[in-house]
């Protein structure tokens, strides 16, 4: 199926496999980063100073905060959802690598399953899992689940994939190895109080 890429389907139009058309890539600029934290109020060290990404990670131009490469890894998502009635919820998520300052990230949505949910009224709609891939100019940055209640233009096409729910917590030990090998020595230590 064909998309412009203004649009998005309905539950009715997906099928297992697809993929959804992507939307415009994003180059992450120093600008973005300033703005993200200036909104939110969170000052996350290496995002906030570039000497600190510098002399921990080795990002001269600058660390991207993790929970703006986020932002718009799940922003060029909405393709596939903007006909969504709501988000259930997102699982596995996984953020594989930090992001430098200038790189250009792309975000590819693929269709895992769909169950048709029980009409309410007249309205018909279903579940949409859907796998996602937020890859940078250095390789993959970030993938998760996740999973959408979306509109049908009639009756449900009677999809009944096995759909998971929300992940259970994972143990740290299972995350240990998308921990970066950092020096972290450089940082000051916060709450320390100074005589």
């Amino acid at each position: 199926m064909d998309l412009p890429l203004n649009d998005a389907p309905y539950y009715d139009q997906f099928h297992t496999g697809m993929v959804i058309p992507a939307l415009p890539s994003v180059t992450v600029t120093e600008a973005d980063n300033v703005a993200y934290r200036m909104l939110t109020g969170d000052q996350h060290l290496l995002s906030a100073d570039r000497g600190l990404a510098a002399a921990a990670a080795g990002f001269d131009a600058g660390m991207v905060h993790p929970a703006l490469v986020m932002n718009y890894s799940i922003g060029q998502t909405t393709n596939a959802t903007r006909r969504a009635v709501a988000n259930l919820y997102y699982r596995s998520v996984r953020i594989l690598r930090a992001v430098e300052v200038g790189e250009t990230l792309s975000t590819t949505t693929t269709v895992l399953g769909l169950q048709d949910a029980k009409p309410r009224g007249d309205a018909h709609r279903g579940k949409v899992w859907l796998g996602i891939e937020t890859v940078g100019d250095n390789g993959p940055v970030a993938r998760y689940e996740r999973c959408a209640l979306v509109n049908s233009r009639g009756p449900v096409p009677g999809h009944a994939d096995d759909i998971p729910g929300p992940s259970d917590p994972v143990p740290l030990d299972e995350l240990a190895d998308l921990a970066p090998s950092w020096d972290l020595r450089g940082l000051p230590e916060i709450g320390r109080a100074h005589v």
